[in-house]
């Protein structure tokens, strides 16, 4: 069932391509990952492979699965529609109806290497403030590789994002998101963690702890981005 995540990939998708005179073709995706059933010794050093379309992406494990701690396995959702393609994964007593915990890998293809990665984050953005509301949206930017960009995008209440999927007024999320591009290919590794709405200036009030995002900085600094060619 289509989310909010998949409905801001797919308008991020449209402000693209508008920008662009270009026709998109389609090309497949897969993926391969490690299995996350025994506790790791460390988490960090914990990551998965996926290939999308130009790129291999190696990207660590969620934030809740911890290191030394009781396994806690995950749903899987994956999906491809012609040039985006999408793989997700919550806690496994979760639902893609109600999460609280959002983790993803998101590649969007073009037929042009023309397009620059900050068009890319700035429409993901722009497509984030559509659902949140640009009074409710406060950009965080960290340092990142070159040629990357790693970004907190804090929304305090999502009165525009669907009420039927669980957003509205009273719903605040946070995503840690890090960006890069390959060849002809956008790509995305991100969590996002939902919860009540919240006060930009109360870390306290936010639906993930300080602890746990630095926790997901850390672990997002291994992402490599490869060329599927090399």
């Amino acid at each position: 069932m289509q989310g909010f995540r998949r409905i801001l990939l797919g308008i991020c998708s449209i402000l693209l391509m508008s920008s662009c005179n270009t026709t998109s073709q389609q090309q497949h995706a897969s993926t391969t990952t490690t299995n996350n059933k025994n506790v790791a010794t460390n988490a960090e050093k914990v990551n998965h492979i996926i290939k999308i379309y130009d790129a291999v992406v190696s990207f660590p494990e969620p934030s809740w699965f911890e290191i030394g701690g009781k396994p806690v396995q995950s749903r899987y959702y994956r999906n491809q529609s012609g040039p985006s393609f999408v793989f997700e994964q919550i806690p496994e007593k979760e639902t893609f109806e109600a999460w609280t915990k959002l983790y993803a890998v998101s590649g969007l293809k073009f037929p042009t290497p023309l397009v620059p990665l900050d068009i890319f984050v700035s429409k993901s953005i722009e497509a984030q403030e559509m659902a949140c509301g640009k009074e409710n949206t406060k950009i965080i930017r960290h340092p990142a590789q070159p040629g990357q960009t790693t970004l907190t995008i804090v929304c305090k209440s999502t009165p525009y994002a669907p009420k039927q999927l669980n957003y509205g007024p009273n719903v605040g999320q946070i995503g840690l998101y890090h960006f890069a591009k390959i060849g002809t290919t956008m790509l995305k590794v991100y969590q996002e963690w939902r919860g009540q709405h919240f006060d930009f200036d109360t870390p306290s009030t936010w639906p993930a702890s300080q602890s746990e995002m630095n926790t997901m900085l850390e672990r997002f600094k291994t992402i490599k981005f490869t060329p599927i060619d090399s």
